[in-house]
C-alpha cells in the first residue's frame, strides 16, 4: 500500500528529515509526511496501513475542524426534517453541545472527555 523513501542521497541540510512516507487515502490521492527516524516512519506507515484496511482513515486536515463548524454542516442536513425535531435538535446543539465542545477541534475528541461530558449532564438531573 505505502512505502518509506529514504533521502539522504537528496540534498538535505543538517537537521532535516530523512525519512518520507508515501502512500495512497481512500480516494486514490498520494499523501506524504516526512520523519527523521525510520522507526518512526515505519511505526506511522503501519498505523495508517490498519485504518486503511479497517475503513477507518481520518484525513488529518478533517481532524482540525472544529465541533461547532462540524455540527453547522450536520444541521444543514437536517432540512428534511419536521420543523420540531429541528428546532429541538437546535437547542441541544447550543444548550450543550457547542457549549462543551464547540471550539475544539474534532481529533481533540477522546471517549474519555464525551463520557465525561455526559456525567456532567446526568449529575445535573438531565438524560444522557
Amino acid at each position: 500500500m505505502g512505502y518509506i523513501e529514504d533521502l539522504k542521497d537528496k540534498r538535505q541540510g543538517a537537521g532535516r528529515l530523512r525519512y518520507r512516507v508515501r502512500y495512497r487515502d481512500p480516494a486514490g490521492r498520494e499523501r506524504a509526511k516526512s520523519f527523521a527516524r525510520k522507526v518512526d516512519a515505519e511505526r506511522f506507515l503501519r498505523h495508517v496501513e490498519a485504518d486503511l484496511v479497517r475503513g477507518q482513515w481520518v484525513d488529518p486536515r478533517q481532524g482540525q475542524t472544529t465541533v461547532g463548524e462540524l455540527a453547522e454542516r450536520w444541521f444543514a442536513t437536517t432540512a428534511t426534517l419536521k420543523p420540531k425535531t429541528r428546532e429541538d435538535y437546535r437547542s441541544l446543539l447550543h444548550n450543550h453541545i457547542l457549549p462543551a465542545f464547540g471550539n475544539r477541534a474534532v481529533a481533540s475528541l477522546d471517549t474519555l472527555a464525551v463520557r465525561a461530558w455526559l456525567a456532567g449532564l446526568v449529575s445535573r438531573g438531565l438524560s444522557p
